[in-house]
């Protein structure tokens, strides 16, 4: 009798340590669905940083970063709401949370900001690591470099159809700065 309620506990522990193991199985199953999406996003990221470290050959992932934020925030600014969406549904999710960072539509400059005045907007954005030790503007060519390589050449058409003139000319020289290197 006692072998016989021996085997029944022993049963029903088994019974309730597999559910148990089954039940933490499919929770981590579930939490790592949910951060692949980010794990994704990361490494996408960080292919952005590293093409653009890779043009200019010597920055800190950090300041490519700092970057490549204030040359997003600053087209950002100079396209329309409609546009700027659509433009930000093709980058990676924490890039895409990069672009939108800060934004009020409000205050959207529009397309009338000179090249000049394009290139001391990022110049203000990248205040987190300072004034920058290395040519602004190669440093935003590299930047659009890889923005292009990465959105469609439809969405990048209508980019630069959205942009005055001056601005055309920045994003149509790192076109042809990108063909050269490659």
């Amino acid at each position: 009798m006692a072998l016989k309620n021996h085997t029944k506990i022993k049963k029903k522990t088994l019974k309730i340590a597999s559910e148990s193991i089954l039940t933490k199985k499919i929770q981590k199953a579930k939490v790592s669905k949910q951060v692949a999406v980010f794990t994704r996003s990361s490494h996408k990221s960080q292919i952005w940083i590293k093409e653009i470290q890779k043009e200019l050959k010597w920055m800190s992932g950090d300041n490519i970063y700092h970057l490549l934020r204030a040359v997003l925030q600053s087209l950002r600014d100079q396209l329309s709401v409609h546009e700027s969406a659509h433009f930000a549904a093709q980058l990676p999710l924490l890039l895409r949370g990069t672009f939108y960072e800060g934004w009020n539509p409000k205050t959207n400059l529009g397309p009338s900001v000179s090249k000049n005045n394009f290139l001391e907007l990022i110049k203000q954005k990248m205040n987190p690591i300072g004034i920058p030790n290395f040519e602004l503007e190669k440093g935003v060519l590299a930047a659009l470099n890889v923005i292009k390589k990465h959105i469609s050449a439809g969405e990048m058409k209508d980019l630069v159809g959205s942009l005055n003139p001056t601005l055309k000319v920045i994003i149509e020289k790192a076109g042809q700065q990108h063909e050269a290197l490659a």
